[in-house]
């Protein structure tokens, strides 16, 4: 995205600070002794939070610190801002308190809350913070947690991946569909084969998108709402597979992480999704798979072939909405 808009950019990378899951003490050593988000606070103009949401708890702690501090109603006389940046973009991906501890959850929360809202006010000195995310599961995951008041701008993955293939793939092992086995498709998988469909099975570190181009096809059950490789998969032509909502449910009792937090999960998974629906073939009951893998040719949509417009369009759809947000 950037480079396509030709911005540049300085990268913080929190793992080389940090793992996942903020959490107070470690904001307040990094605030406190080492003048992190003063540092941002003075430095940067536009700040977007990619991903991992809770790796910007320093800084949204460091601006609701301010905002109340006898600094605060000084410049507020004066006009003067205490935090140089205009604007943060959280770019929610993947649950926006994910690794925080169940005992911390409320003052997290309530710190979104208070950093948001403080933003928001008119003729405002701190930042706007920008609520986005790349799939609707994580715009309900947040409402939920912290109410229908947060104002959301749904853009969706640019699905770029820069992945080489592992290796070229024998002929027997590529006319068989993939399944990847990551989270819990080990159960899925055991189905297929409870029920005579044979299937190669792909682990973690398997090549991503170029790999999986030189199969047949590609069974996915979703692990998770948002499917960010179906986009780098578009790109690359990978002909998808995917248990409708009603059998992945219902029949095979499948669920997604956090789901549970969210009424009515299953109408937030991108696979079913109504924007995405066509460029995923669905089956609905076992016989039905059988049907589609029996075919010569699977694809009679053409993803293979049309894959890469499809994800160029895509591209474009998502790059449009970055450059308006960038310029609000």
């Amino acid at each position: 995205m950037t480079h396509q808009l030709g911005i540049k950019y300085t990268e913080f990378n929190p793992r080389d600070y940090w793992f996942y899951g903020l959490n107070a003490s470690l904001v307040d050593y990094w605030n406190h002794k080492r003048n992190l988000g003063e540092f941002f606070c003075r430095t940067y103009d536009t700040v977007v939070v990619g991903d991992t949401i809770t790796d910007s708890r320093f800084l949204l702690q460091w601006i609701d610190e301010i905002s109340v501090s006898k600094a605060a109603a000084t410049a507020q006389e004066t006009g003067t801002r205490l935090c140089k940046i205009k604007k943060i973009l959280m770019m929610t991906t993947n649950r926006f308190d994910f690794a925080i501890k169940k005992d911390d959850l409320p003052d997290y929360h309530n710190l979104l809350k208070r950093v948001t809202r403080l933003g928001d006010q008119p003729g405002r000195k701190f930042p706007k913070i920008i609520w986005m995310a790349n799939n609707p599961f994580d715009i309900q995951y947040v409402k939920v947690a912290l109410g229908d008041w947060v104002k959301f701008k749904l853009i969706r993955s640019f699905g770029y991946s820069t992945l080489p293939a592992v290796q070229l793939l024998p002929k027997h092992v590529t006319e068989l569909p993939a399944v990847y086995n990551h989270y819990d498709e080990s159960r899925f998988i055991g189905w297929l084969k409870r029920n005579d469909i044979e299937v190669s099975v792909l682990k973690r570190n398997y090549g991503g998108p170029t790999s999986l181009s030189q199969f047949r096809a590609f069974i996915d059950f979703p692990y998770q709402a948002s499917t960010m490789k179906m986009y780098e998969n578009l790109l690359y032509g990978v002909v998808t597979l995917a248990p409708s909502k009603r059998l992945f449910v219902n029949d095979l009792e499948g669920y997604i992480i956090e789901g549970d937090r969210v009424p009515g999960w299953q109408d937030y998974v991108e696979y079913w999704y109504d924007d995405m629906k066509d460029y995923v073939y669905i089956f609905d009951t076992i016989e039905e798979l059988r049907e589609i893998l029996k075919k010569p040719e699977i694809d009679t949509r053409g993803i293979r072939e049309r894959g890469e417009s499809i994800w160029k369009e895509l591209n474009k759809q998502s790059l449009s909405s970055w450059s308006k947000v960038l310029k609000q």
